[in-house]
């Protein structure tokens, strides 16, 4: 026999059973079980209010007898203020409303249940109150309304007896009086809409006029205050221990009250997290905090005025007050606890500051996900949104959200990572993160299509902005490392520096301490903060951490002085993830057809490291040197700023490389024996297919020659910089013009877009042996060409300053330059020809 359920249990199953019950049954039971609260709540405080009233207005107060009226209304206001908790609640509601400071779908389902419930508890104590005057005044209403009722009777059944139809004539009757009346009432109507949109236009005009005046007014205020106060010091904080801001203010123009406590983290109280970017700090504004003075930016006065509610009083955790930032010992301290601290928050608020098109881009974000949801669902389920044809003017504003420099914040990733709900605040709207990232991931991914798609939208509605793909990617890169780290906890630290490498910091360590607390090394103490070292020893550290986890060799891909690299990151072979890498690096899973260059592709990297030294030495050959170099491709980093560029340099990369091959020092087929040309198109597209499968399929050609037809007759009739000549065209010369503006353009988009990922940020390089390939974009001529045992492709390497002969591999280290692709190289093709494997030191 099943042992009854404990008094625990009951609850929890009653609940499973609700759940399992239709959405409009539990609807009716959650509001009769409302309803039967407020009753049961009314009749309590009428019934003590009566015997409140009837007591005292016998026994006297002061020896005056007051009416039993008015003590019932005490009493009752009393008992309402105090046991009724649904008034206070619609407050603080329609407060979050106006403050924009509660965009969550359950709001307004909870602002639902409490109006209802206040409702109910007014109405059932005024009857319980007038019981026997609203009998009599119910029973009046019947009589006075039956002869009506009996009239509207009679006509009915006569109506049903003399019409054959009576539903539908009714309804053609109630039609036609509508279409009839309608445009004359709205004719009348418009006068008074008109009349009341101005009053209302002219009134929150003269509402804003005043807010300001009354901010102007409370900053003044909090100035003078101020300015008698000490300044601020801080008090050491105990292990485990953090700082939260206790904000409050008696009216919403009063300057905020702050106070800064110190609460181990495991018994803090429910506070909010503040995620934001500092930004310049040039101009300082004081707060009062614990009745002195303190000095923060005006982003921060902002955010603490904005949280900061005179009908609560409310928490925040905010780095620049609560964590003493002329301590780098505390500061280390806590960014180890950054992680609890944002997860122990019941939500972070991401601040992304004012701006006048805020409206406009909240809006068509609302657009964008009605046309993803509503839309005929036939058509929806066959036809992603990117394909849908979305023209709208609010792209410019949208463009301008996805750009916001927040998203490159490096610490932004762990904090949206590990926060249990997000909500951003943008020029006084709210969205949450959910809404927001799920529109961000469908528009912009690593599909070919998707991009091209994107672009040919933005190209067509704005005429100075480049489409945000890098901001887009970016953002949508977060959106699938939170679900990761939901699902999963933590991620491997190179994948979580992969996802974040874009990402920038003021200090050039947060690029590594920020998503450390998030990966799998969060416990790793050699690479944890310290902010007391130098700027190149975390780096050192995270690569040798690497070097011991599984396949070492990814770190090459993303080392090499062959791209932008800060100076205080002298090691070639280390990565600098403090600066920005547009190129995708070459390596990939066993799953996703990678390159051979070494042989086997399950071979590890050979590698010794010595202590101290940083000098790491690997086996392998160098089979090669460049010869000639081309120009860099669009998107290339100058200085560590990506070069956005708009079609004509994209195409004259395209243009000077093509020359470079066939108009260059290579003479008659290629090497392996097929054309220049095939080699060519395959190495612009790392001899992959759009899916990443290898080799290229033999329809991409047709794009490439799509690519050369377009390139040719824009260069023939618009000139090199695309910029119309001034000459006439023959009817034939037209034709020719439309059919490469119509077919060509499509496929040569297709082409740009799948040659991308391997073209982006490098140059087409030719060897002395005849090799075509792709290099880093600061490769010279000279680089050498090496193999390394157990790595999927060639790398560059060359000689430091003084020591350039690269035919010597007894003359001392090399510097490594960066990962290259090389057609008829990638399938170890070289490593059946002899070469001496050798040992190589990178330095």
């Amino acid at each position: 026999m099943a042992p009854e359920p404990s008094q625990n249990q009951r609850p929890s199953q009653l609940s499973a059973q609700l759940a399992d019950l239709p959405a409009k049954t539990q609807t009716l039971v959650v509001f009769f079980s409302i309803g039967i609260k407020a009753i049961v709540a009314a009749l309590r405080d009428t019934v003590l209010s009566k015997i409140c009233a009837s007591g005292l207005s016998r026994i006297g107060l002061l020896g005056y007898n007051a009416p039993d009226t008015l003590v019932f209304i005490i009493v009752h206001l009393v008992l309402f203020y105090f046991g009724q908790s649904s008034w206070r609640t619609i407050a603080i509601t329609f407060r979050r409303f106006a403050s924009r400071d509660g965009a969550d779908d359950d709001l307004v389902g909870q602002l639902t249940l409490d109006v209802f419930d206040l409702i109910i508890y007014v109405f059932m104590s005024l009857f319980f109150r007038n019981v026997v005057g609203i009998w009599h005044f119910c029973v009046w209403t019947f009589w006075v309304l039956l002869p009506v009722l009996e009239f509207i009777g009679l006509a009915s059944v006569m109506w049903l007896i003399m019409v054959d139809n009576p539903a539908q004539t009714f309804y053609a009757e109630v039609t036609r009086i509508v279409q009839i009346t309608l445009p004359a009432t709205l004719k009348h109507l418009q006068v008074p809409y008109s009349f009341a949109a101005t009053i209302v236009r002219h009134c929150l005009q003269f509402i804003g006029k005043v807010n300001r005046s009354m901010v102007a007014r409370r900053d003044k205020k909090t100035a003078t205050l101020v300015a008698t106060l000490e300044a601020y010091q801080y008090s050491a904080l105990a292990p485990q221990e953090i700082r939260l801001l206790k904000l409050s203010k008696s009216t919403p123009w009063s300057p905020v009250r702050c106070e800064l406590t110190a609460v181990p983290l495991d018994k803090v109280p429910g506070f909010e997290t503040i995620s934001y970017t500092w930004g310049a700090r040039r101009v300082m504004k004081p707060l009062i905090l614990n009745r002195r003075r303190i000095e923060v930016s005006e982003r921060v006065y902002d955010i603490v005025h904005d949280r900061a509610s005179s009908l609560m009083t409310r928490y925040i955790w905010i780095d620049s007050i609560c964590i003493n930032q002329d301590d780098e010992d505390e500061k280390s301290s806590q960014v180890r606890l950054m992680r609890n601290i944002f997860s122990s928050s019941y939500q972070t608020i991401v601040w992304l500051g004012y701006a006048p098109d805020a409206n406009d881009a909240v809006g068509f974000l609302a657009h964008l996900r009605r046309r993803m949801t509503f839309d005929d669902p036939v058509e929806r389920a066959s036809r992603p949104l990117t394909e849908l044809n979305i023209e709208n003017p609010s792209w410019s504003a949208l463009t301008r959200l996805i750009n916001h420099d927040y998203w490159s914040r490096s610490w932004v990733i762990q904090e949206i990572a590990v926060s249990k709900k997000i909500i951003l605040s943008y020029g006084g709207e709210l969205i949450t993160w959910d809404h927001f990232s799920s529109l961000i991931e469908v528009m912009f991914n690593t599909d070919p299509n998707s991009v091209w798609h994107i672009s040919k939208i933005y190209w067509r509605e704005t005429t100075s902005e480049a489409p945000p793909m890098d901001a887009g990617l970016q953002i949508a890169s977060l959106a699938r490392i939170r679900q990761v780290i939901s699902a999963n906890q933590s991620m491997s630290l190179f994948d979580v520096l992969a996802a974040s490498i874009n990402s920038v910091a003021t200090d050039l360590r947060d690029n590594i301490y920020s998503v450390q607390g998030i990966s799998t090394a969060a416990d790793c103490r050699d690479i944890g903060p310290d902010y007391s070292s130098t700027i190149e020893r975390p780096f050192l550290k995270t690569a040798e951490y690497l070097l011991k986890q599984d396949h070492p060799s990814r770190i090459l891909h993303l080392a090499g002085i062959g791209f932008y690299r800060n100076a205080e990151i002298r090691t070639s072979w280390v990565p600098d993830w403090s600066t920005k890498r547009l190129a995708r690096i070459y390596w990939r899973n066993s799953t996703e057809f990678p390159y051979r260059a070494s042989g086997s592709p399950d071979k590890e990297l050979e590698v010794t490291l010595k202590p101290n030294e940083f000098t790491l030495t690997v086996k392998g050959v160098v089979v090669d040197s460049i010869k000639a170099i081309g120009s860099p491709f669009f998107g290339a980093s100058k200085n560590g700023v990506p070069r956005a560029t708009r079609s004509p340099d994209i195409y004259n990369d395209y243009t000077n490389s093509r020359n470079m091959i066939m108009n260059g020092p290579l003479r008659g087929p290629y090497v392996t024996g097929i054309s220049r040309t095939e080699a060519f198109w395959r190495t612009l597209l790392g001899d992959r297919s759009p899916t990443g499968a290898r080799p290229a399929e033999n329809f991409l050609s047709e794009y490439y020659q799509s690519l050369n037809r377009f390139l040719d007759v824009m260069r023939e009739f618009f000139g090199p910089d695309f910029k119309p000549l001034d000459i006439s065209l023959s009817p034939e010369q037209q034709a020719r013009v439309a059919s490469v503006m119509t077919k060509d353009v499509i496929d040569l988009g297709r082409f740009v877009n799948v040659s991308g990922p391997t073209m982006r940020e490098r140059m087409v390089v030719i060897t002395e042996k005849g090799y075509i390939g792709v290099a880093p974009p600061y490769s010279k001529v000279g680089d050498a060409v090496c193999i390394i045992s157990g790595t999927q492709v060639p790398f560059l390497l060359r000689r430091p300053a003084g020591n350039e002969d690269v035919t010597n591999p007894s003359r001392g280290a090399w510097q490594l330059v960066g990962e290259s692709y090389f057609h008829g190289m990638m399938d170890g093709e070289m490593m059946t020809k002899g070469y001496a494997e050798q040992s190589i030191e990178l330095c």
